[in-house]
């Protein structure tokens, strides 16, 4: 509770546990969490916060490599996020999609924190539905052409609600609609 009440905290985590590679730039992070600060006080802040995150989660969670890079021990501490990635670059949509949750980090929001630290969120929020909405038509294929029309609408229903904007997901939910007979259906979605 004390960790996630510190919205800094939270954000050092987030942007460690989610980097490809695992590790990131000590002068990246303290331009994306200390902008106002000048470098030493930045680099007293970072020092500090993440003395703080080893304190809460175990001196081994948070790793440096070298001087100037930090990442996270995958074998101590593991991301929703990061596990579900992983699972999309290997293919495996289905085991994916039971990882993602939504938006990456709701309503999270970072008092004082840079214009690159909000692009680099909403970035990650876009890449993150992407993937879904990705895996999501995939898992649709693979039970499409398993004749498995009802857990492919489903899928199809639910990467709907992921982006009600985007038009591929809805003519593929039309079409399954359509394909089983649920002529109404279709046409609502299409209306919709």
């Amino acid at each position: 509770g004390e960790l996630l009440a510190q919205p800094k905290r939270v954000a050092l985590l987030a942007c460690l546990a989610v980097q490809p590679g695992g590790y990131l730039r000590r002068d990246t992070l303290l331009a994306l969490l200390w902008p106002d600060l000048d470098t030493d006080r930045a680099r007293h802040a970072l020092r500090q916060t993440v003395y703080l995150l080893r304190r809460a989660l175990g001196t081994g969670v948070i790793v440096s490599r070298g001087e100037e890079d930090l990442g996270l021990d995958p074998g101590l501490f593991q991301c929703d996020a990061a596990e579900f990635c992983r699972l999309v670059a290997e293919g495996k949509s289905e085991e994916a999609l039971a990882y993602y949750g939504g938006e990456f980090l709701p309503g999270f929001h970072l008092p004082g924190a840079s214009g690159e630290f909000e692009d680099w969120l909403a970035e990650h929020r876009r890449e993150l539905q992407a993937a879904a909405i990705s895996a999501a038509l995939a898992q649709v294929q693979q039970r499409r052409q398993a004749g498995e029309l009802a857990r492919a609408t489903e899928v199809a229903r639910w990467a709907a609600t992921q982006d009600p904007l985007n038009e591929l997901v809805h003519s593929v939910l039309v079409e399954l609609l359509g394909a089983r007979g649920d002529a109404a259906g279709a046409r609502r979605v299409y209306n919709a």
